[in-house]
């Protein structure tokens, strides 16, 4: 995943799609998750948004780009 990269979100559980966002890189979460790897930040439903590697699934929708 490269920043800028349109990627589908899901629930890797069930596979159950939660949406598309704009990858930004890897996001913070206060002061004790400053850029951790495990955190991802996306431009999602028109703000920034982190989401967590174990409990979201992610796919490039725009890879031959």
């Amino acid at each position: 995943m490269k920043v800028g990269d349109l990627v589908k979100v899901f629930d890797p559980k069930d596979g159950v799609d939660v949406g598309t966002g704009i990858y930004l890189g890897i996001g913070s979460r206060g002061e004790l998750r400053e850029n951790d790897p495990s955190l991802f930040m996306f431009l999602w439903r028109g703000r920034i948004t982190t989401f967590d590697k174990p409990y979201w699934g992610f796919k490039v929708a725009n890879e031959n780009r």
